[in-house]
């Protein structure tokens, strides 16, 4: 499973420096589409004559090629004099980062992805989406259980203190987690759990999950830096990817095609066979006509119907059409009860989180290399200093 990621970076620079300046130095160590500029007021800075520029990055996934372009990206940064902003003693610039709601599509590696995602940024200024390149959405109940981890892991621990519940990353309180707990509904439910508008440490509104198709994490501090940025995306990483693969029993679909001829399951000539047959018929047939057609009496009927649905292998298969369903009073049965099998059918099971005892730990930390467990710690020591 391969999730892609974007990254915004707010930074502020100690001179005065144009989109197009900046923007050059991007493409020359970057490649053109890995990097655009925009602007953003909100970004504070510690002189009206100082620059302050959002760079937001192409979507990319986990590979070398992703962190080589990040780090020249820092190089640009450094040489236009980047500094984190506190005008007022607090930072109010943040380090955004989107993970993509789908993993990539089955066989789509890493650097494939990257590098068609770059050039269609180069070509279209846009995002690359559809089937070739993603898989379907994560189920709801994925998106709760991130959610949730994220809320009750005490993140604040590895952030600075500009980023705990401030005015661009409302923290996710007690209450709202219960409220997230009991939420049974799809993504727009746990969006309105979370609070109206995009400025929570986890943004869901229908901007980001539909039209950006993502999950923002808005809590992460001031960064031009390319290794404290992979290390912040893989944590991330880790927190959807733990979910998906040990936490949650996600839905799986398949369409199934019913055999054409009965006689394809039975021998030829017999009831079976022949009632198949006639309820396979568009519309499939009434209890009147597979009696018509073979004798014996309703119960005959249905007890073969029982028969079907046992040898088909799922009761999705067969749809009856009950007198009542098509406007008929009690008693019309004969005429009007209606067996058909259908041509395909559609089966699967329902998202769920797994049973406790298979369930993975609901820590930040599952599935993170000794080298990240240790970073991380490193990080929460320099905060406690």
């Amino acid at each position: 499973m391969i999730h892609a990621f974007g990254n915004e970076w707010e930074v502020a620079f100690d001179r005065q420096v144009s989109r197009e300046e900046i923007n050059r130095a991007l493409i020359t160590v970057c490649g053109a589409g890995a990097v655009k500029i925009v602007s953003d007021p909100s970004i504070p800075r510690n002189q009206g004559g100082h620059s302050r520029w959002e760079l937001v990055f192409s979507p990319m996934a986990d590979c070398d090629r992703t962190w080589a372009i990040y780090k020249a990206a820092e190089t640009v940064c450094d040489s236009f004099g980047a500094y984190s902003p506190r005008p007022s003693g607090i930072n109010s610039a943040g380090h955004h980062v989107h993970i993509s709601r789908s993993a990539l599509a089955e066989g789509v590696t890493a650097e494939q992805f990257t590098d068609a995602s770059i050039a269609y940024m180069n070509n279209s200024r846009g995002y690359l989406s559809g089937s070739a390149w993603f898989a379907d959405p994560m189920d709801a109940i994925a998106v709760k259980d991130i959610v949730i981890r994220y809320a009750e892991n005490n993140i604040n621990l590895y952030l600075p203190r500009s980023r705990h519940d401030a005015f661009y990353t409302k923290t996710i309180s007690t209450r709202t987690i219960a409220q997230l707990k009991a939420c049974t509904g799809g993504v727009e439910d746990l969006a309105a759990c979370i609070g109206q508008g995009k400025y929570h440490v986890i943004n869901l509104t229908e901007h980001c999950w539909q039209g950006n198709k993502t999950i923002e994490f808005r809590q992460g501090g001031c960064t031009w830096n390319a290794n404290k940025t992979k290390e912040w995306n893989r944590l991330l990483l880790n927190l959807v990817y733990s979910t998906r693969q040990d936490r949650v029993e996600e839905a799986s679909q398949r369409t199934i095609t019913t055999p054409t001829s009965g006689n394809d399951m039975f021998r030829r000539g017999t009831r079976l066979a022949v009632q198949y047959d006639l309820m396979r018929a568009p519309a499939g047939a009434t209890t009147r006509e597979i009696i018509a057609a073979m004798g014996g009496s309703e119960g005959d009927v249905r007890r073969r119907v029982s028969e079907l649905r046992d040898r088909l292998g799922h009761d999705a298969a067969i749809v009856t059409h009950t007198q009542q369903a098509q406007g008929r009073s009690s008693g019309d049965g004969t005429d009007h009860t209606r067996y058909e099998v259908l041509g395909e059918y559609s089966t699967g099971n329902e998202a769920r989180l797994k049973p406790e005892n298979r369930r993975g730990p609901a820590t930040i930390f599952a599935r993170m290399s000794d080298a990240q467990y240790e970073y991380w710690q490193g990080r929460a020591e320099q905060f406690r200093r």
